[in-house]
């Protein structure tokens, strides 16, 4: 009894297995995954070509169709049978084949159905099996909404439906108009638009704290009221270019009235005009300011001084460019006669006369380019200076401290300074200095790499690098002996005699690593 009841139980399960295997459907076929390129990504563009490639698993016959569902907001109502091609590489059965169009074309909202045509093309009346198959879509409006993850649907007659790869559609890149100045609060909020010459100035005048002044590309003749100039006298404001720093000029001089808090940032400041009025001294700032990634020039053949002088206030200057070769006149890139300065990974290009720092407050000029045929790296006359991590290179004196009112102090280190036309470090007067780890090189044969004029007992000359130099050191002091040990001089010998001039403790000669 118990072994008819199991034969019984396998016939039935066998039997519901069978009806079950019956009932289901044969699994369809799936083609690979389509990829998508389009010949203008742009959004709310209009007749754009899409490009599909996909591979097929299953033969698809003449009258068959290829089917493609496509995400919302693309427009395929334009799309009609002769902006459809379609190619094939050879597959099972079939020949490849470029080029053919299809007997029909509909759209069904976002769905649209290509039917092969009768025959597809020359001898062909399949694509088989294995075939890569390319459909080229032209006429589509694309989505007006950008996004990087836009997909869509393909599937055929006997295939079911596969999701293409991501493709990106963009909005598009407009760049800012020329000569147009808008004002935004605090929040970011856009208040107003200025255009002309005197957009700038009304801007700021439009402004409170903390607003920020976009200038569009072009050239602005700065003009308020008797001179050459745009004034700033609010606190906190903010002057940037929203394009190239090349693009966007001002030809005449920025005045910060005493504010604090204001930013320039990427424009090109032509000033230093000589007018004669309170800004003969170029761009003119009192108070706290930073000023990043700008270029000054000279502005006329007159006497300018200064591109620009920063009277009070804490400031720092960064990645800026500073050139005063226009004209014959002695002039200077920036002036520093306040509190606390910092100017890091600026330009300066100077020519005879002119200098590119010029110091008589604390200040720390780093990472920055000094070249020229002639004048002066950085002066400074005044407060304790740092000069760390600069390059000069072709200049009459790189580095000169020079007692103005009262004995600047400085830390000279980490420099490559090459091919100065005169002394390359001139301590002059009651100046004190350590000057430590820096390459001095190729200075004129008549010229000495370091001049050290007075109180030499104040000057420390440590590890530094000397090459290329037929005179090395020179102390005019009559008093007192220069500490310069441990430095290298080209040789383990230590300097050449005639090298060395005045009262000099050259011993110990140190080796760079």
């Amino acid at each position: 009894m118990k072994r008819k009841f199991s034969k019984i139980l396998v016939v039935g399960l066998t039997l519901a297995l069978l009806t079950t295997l019956a009932l289901t459907a044969a699994p369809v076929g799936a083609l690979t995954q389509p990829s998508v390129t389009l010949d203008d990504a742009e959004i709310s563009a209009t007749g754009v070509e899409y490009s599909l490639i996909f591979a097929i698993t299953e033969d698809l016959d003449l009258g068959e169709d290829i089917i493609i569902e496509f995400p919302a907001g693309t427009d395929i109502t334009a799309v009609g049978t002769g902006d459809v091609s379609i190619g094939a590489t050879s597959g099972i059965g079939s020949g490849a084949f470029s080029g053919a169009v299809p007997t029909a074309v509909s759209d069904d909202g976002q769905e649209l159905t290509i039917t092969l045509a009768t025959p597809i093309i020359g001898a062909e009346t399949k694509i088989g099996v294995g075939a890569t198959v390319q459909v080229i879509i032209d006429d589509i409006g694309n989505p007006d909404t950008p996004d990087d993850g836009y997909t869509l649907d393909v599937s055929t007659t006997d295939e079911a439906a596969v999701t293409s790869a991501p493709y990106e559609i963009t909005s598009p890149t407009v760049g800012p108009l020329p000569g147009i100045v808008s004002r935004y609060n605090a929040s970011g909020i856009l208040m107003g638009q200025y255009t002309g010459d005197e957009g700038i100035q009304e801007a700021i005048n439009d402004s409170a704290e903390d607003y920020v002044i976009k200038i569009g590309p072009g050239t602005y003749e700065a003009d308020n009221a008797t001179y050459d100039e745009i004034e700033i006298n609010i606190a906190g404001l903010t002057l940037e270019a929203t394009g190239d720093v090349e693009d966007t000029v001002i030809n005449g001089d920025v005045i910060i009235n005493a504010v604090d808090g204001v930013t320039l940032d990427g424009l090109t400041i032509v000033g230093g005009y000589d007018v004669g009025g309170p800004a003969p001294w170029g761009t003119w700032v009192i108070g706290d300011t930073t000023i990043t990634d700008c270029i000054f020039e000279k502005g006329m053949s007159g006497d300018p001084e200064y591109l620009v002088i920063l009277v009070s206030g804490d400031s720092s200057v960064t990645g800026c460019t500073f050139d005063t070769t226009d004209g014959d006149e002695a002039d200077v890139g920036i002036g520093i006669n306040t509190s606390d300065c910092t100017i890091s990974e600026c330009s300066f290009l100077v020519d005879e006369g002119d200098r590119g720092v010029g110091a008589v407050a604390d200040t720390t000029v780093e990472d920055s380019t000094f070249t020229g045929s002639s004048g002066i790296g950085v002066e400074v006359g005044e407060g304790t200076s740092t000069i760390e991590g600069n390059t000069f290179d072709g200049l009459a004196n790189a580095i000169v401290l020079h007692n103005y009112s009262g004995n600047p102090e400085a830390l000279i280190t980490d420099n490559d300074i090459m091919n100065s036309t005169g002394d390359a470090i001139l301590i002059d007067d009651t100046a004190e200095a350590v000057i430590v780890n820096n390459n001095i090189s190729d200075t004129d044969e008549d010229f000495y790499a370091v001049l050290v004029t007075d109180l030499a007992e104040n000057v420390y000359l440590l590890f530094n690098n000397f090459s290329g130099n037929t005179l090395n050191v020179n102390n005019t002091d009559l008093t007192a002996e220069l500490n310069a040990t441990h430095n290298w001089w080209g040789s383990a010998d230590g300097p050449a005699a005639d090298s060395i001039d005045g009262d000099v403790d050259s011993r110990h000669t140190w080796v760079p690593q």
